[in-house]
């Protein structure tokens, strides 16, 4: 059975890829349209993404988290804001690398999260639901990259 919402379906071996349209960019950020929303996100990048504004481009998207991220029991998945760089996310944990000190949440679009000092990736379980604010320094790099 497929999915055909191109913002939130992840292959099941990649759950931290992005989906998304290309609306602007410059040699160190990048505006990404999330399909079927409204989200504009402004991510930096360290290169230039080689797309063309209006194309799909597929990659990952890495933030820091400024203090703790807490579990929480209601709610739906977000990014706060929905235009501008990531202030806030809330979503359901995808995926935890215990090795990095990340994990994935499904946040409207997969996010991987580089979690603050004060806790471990460990933390977590995979299926719960999770918000957290985080640093400005969202980074937005191609599949590949």
């Amino acid at each position: 059975m497929s999915d055909t919402n191109a913002a939130t379906t992840q292959p099941q071996t990649k759950p931290h890829r992005v989906r998304a349209i290309l609306e602007s960019k410059t040699d160190d950020t990048v505006v990404l349209a999330l399909p079927q929303t409204d989200y504009r996100l402004h991510l930096k990048t360290l290169s230039a993404i080689p797309s063309d504004p209006g194309d799909r481009v597929v990659g990952t998207i890495r933030i820091k988290a400024a203090k703790r991220f807490d579990v929480v029991k209601t709610g739906g998945r977000y990014i706060e804001p929905l235009m501008g760089q990531p202030r806030r996310i809330q979503g359901d944990i995808v995926a935890i690398d215990t090795a990095n000190n990340t994990m994935t949440v499904n946040c409207v679009t997969p996010v991987v999260v580089s979690i603050a000092s004060v806790q471990k990736a460990s933390d977590f379980e995979v299926g719960r639901f999770v918000a957290g604010d985080v640093k400005s320094d969202a980074m937005f790099s191609l599949a590949g990259d």
